[in-house]
């Protein structure tokens, strides 16, 4: 009995730790797309670094070095894929075949003395005979010295650290999304000029609102499109339709469609496989523990009965 015991014992130890591991990996299995070929930025990394101490150098706490661009923050941003809200559904296959000829940009945010400079870098073009009407000589050469090469398209200032990929993680992480691909997409809708297109484990698409990064503490406002965390396919097409959302006043859109019940419902209504996870191995211990305690109480009874 007492051997019986310890290997009870012994399976309840091991339950555990796994119940630990699950969650842990749990935090860390979503996946993240496009950084696979970051390395093409370094090849104009120096520019890039001038064009941004250019920018700031009236305040010298915010001059970068190369030991300040950590590139494991950067983001592959694809544009000008409005034609995507056209579909009828999006499929994460759909999506692959769209970014292999897509349009790109980086998103990098560089964290200096408690504040973030958040820089686009752009891969230079060939000057169209349309565009070469409406520029002068001197703005031509530079942009056709830019040709083929990554250079700082704008830079905007944030007086707080801010990290999207590990943003993005925690939300997923509190509505217990697990396994799921990742996208950016910039310019989708106006109002929301950076969204993440979160495909799941279970083939559901919903789309991760970038906007409430910068007051990642308050909580969205019911029916306000560009406050909600999570926007379904069709709640976004409704935007790009009514585009009513004007460019200067992100994060304070009116379309009244109460998003946060719809998040609720769908989250009442699914049991996510990432709660399996935490679920089932706490009921076997339960059953296991519970057997552990009848077998002891049944075998005092019986020994009682004897001594009697």
């Amino acid at each position: 009995m007492k051997r019986v015991i310890k290997y009870i014992i012994l399976l309840c130890i091991v339950l555990l730790f796994t119940i630990i591991f699950s969650i842990v990996s749990f935090a860390e299995n979503n996946s993240i797309n496009g950084l696979e070929n970051i390395d093409e930025v370094f090849t104009n990394e120096e520019m890039i670094i001038e064009d941004i101490n250019s920018v700031v150098a009236d305040n010298e706490n915010m001059i970068i070095t190369a030991d300040d661009m950590d590139y494991t923050k950067a983001l592959k941003v694809f544009i000008n894929k409005q034609d995507l809200l056209t579909r009828d559904s999006l499929s994460l296959v759909d999506m692959q075949n769209e970014v292999l000829e897509s349009s790109y940009v980086y998103y990098l945010p560089v964290q200096k003395s408690g504040n973030t400079l958040l820089v686009t870098i752009s891969k230079g073009k060939p000057v169209t005979e349309n565009a070469r009407k409406n520029l002068s000589e001197n703005e031509i050469s530079y942009l056709e010295s830019l040709n083929g090469k990554w250079f700082v398209a704008q830079i905007s200032a944030v007086d707080s650290e801010i990290d999207f990929n590990e943003y993005v993680n925690e939300k997923l992480k509190e509505n217990h999304i697990a396994g799921s691909q990742i996208y950016y997409l910039g310019g989708l809708v106006r109002g929301i000029p950076l969204m993440a297109a979160v495909f799941t484990e279970d083939g559901d698409l919903m789309f991760l609102n970038l906007n409430n990064i910068y007051n990642y503490e308050s909580e969205p406002e019911q029916g306000d499109y560009t406050r909600a965390d999570f926007l379904a396919f069709e709640e976004l097409k409704i935007i790009a339709e009514e585009n009513v959302v004007d460019d200067e006043l992100i994060g304070s859109g009116s379309v009244s469609i109460n998003t946060k019940q719809v998040e609720n419902e769908k989250q009442n209504s699914t049991v996510h496989k990432s709660d399996f996870i935490i679920i089932i191995p706490c009921v076997i211990i339960f059953i296991i523990v519970a057997t552990l305690f009848y077998i002891y109480k049944r075998r005092n009874k019986n020994e009682k009965q004897k001594n009697d």
